[in-house]
């Protein structure tokens, strides 16, 4: 991915708006998304559906920590789509279907809370 700087200097900016609550430190990914979703508001499921935010976090946890059980981790919020009610992130991997939705929508995933906060002026 490319990261052009002047995109960089235009998305952020020296100039505190609205400093970070002090109070309310983030631990993880699943913290992240949780405040993004209910404390700030500015992620709802238009943007990224919360079912996958599972499939996020494990991603994310697998390629940092390199843990091949990760694949048998079981994706509840997708059981529908298996016969024996047991969807695991393997069997999300190996669903093209899934997966291709899931890259085919990043860009928004990443654009749209940019776009909606800066609508908002935060």
């Amino acid at each position: 991915m490319i990261n052009p700087q002047d995109l960089v200097d235009y998305w952020s900016s020296n100039t505190v708006i609205q400093p970070a609550a002090a109070n309310e430190p983030i631990s993880g990914l699943g913290k992240a998304l949780e405040i993004a979703r209910h404390k700030e508001k500015f992620l709802d499921p238009t943007i990224l559906p919360e079912e996958f935010d599972g499939v996020i976090r494990l991603v994310r946890n697998n390629l940092v920590h390199l843990s091949g059980e990760a694949l048998n981790t079981h994706l509840r919020m997708f059981d529908y789509r298996s016969a024996e009610k047991h969807y695991t992130l393997q069997n999300f991997l190996s669903d093209q279907e899934l997966v291709f939705d899931f890259i085919r929508n990043v860009p928004r995933f990443i654009t749209d809370p940019y776009n909606k906060l800066c609508r908002n002026n935060i």
